[in-house]
């Protein structure tokens, strides 16, 4: 009987660039950066308010699904403004992480155009400070695991 070779040679698929193209199509470039966590340092004890509000400016420049985690312990901040951000803020649990406002929130509302609409100005950190310690304009935000806590006597929360 003849002896019959059945090994061909046959071009070997390199797997690298199969992979890449798996990848590309299972996760869409867009997808992957889409839920980014910006971690917050430990609070100081003192004023915590540049760390949020830097946390809460790079989370807005962020793709949507962006989350703000804070820490455990106590946050003490002054008044904190996110224009559209699309995402999470977001601590260790109720009681674990908890943000508390600096007494007294010095409040500056002026008027926009002196109108009789009484229209304010856009809330901002520097030139028009509402009396609300977080103020979200626009956007989809979730807040969770967290606690506020408002500790001042009646009447010496906020100063004009």
């Amino acid at each position: 009987m003849p002896k019959v070779n059945f090994s061909s040679k046959q071009p070997r698929v390199k797997l690298l660039p199969l992979v890449a193209i798996v990848m590309v199509v299972m996760f869409p470039l867009g997808t992957v950066w889409a839920n980014q966590t910006i971690y917050l340092p430990p609070p100081n004890g003192v004023d915590d308010t540049t760390n949020l509000q830097s946390a809460s400016d790079a989370c807005v420049a962020r793709e949507p699904g962006c989350t703000v985690q804070l820490g455990a312990r106590k946050y003490f901040t002054k008044q904190l403004v996110a224009y559209n951000l699309q995402g999470t803020f977001k601590g260790l649990g109720v009681d674990i992480t908890t943000i508390e406002p600096i007494y007294p929130l010095l409040v500056e509302i002026e008027p926009v155009g002196g109108g009789p609409d009484g229209m304010v100005c856009q809330p901002n950190t520097t030139t028009c400070l509402w009396p609300a310690l977080i103020t979200f304009v626009n956007g989809d935000i979730h807040v969770s695991d967290l606690s506020f806590f408002e500790n001042a006597p009646p009447g010496t929360a906020t100063m004009p």
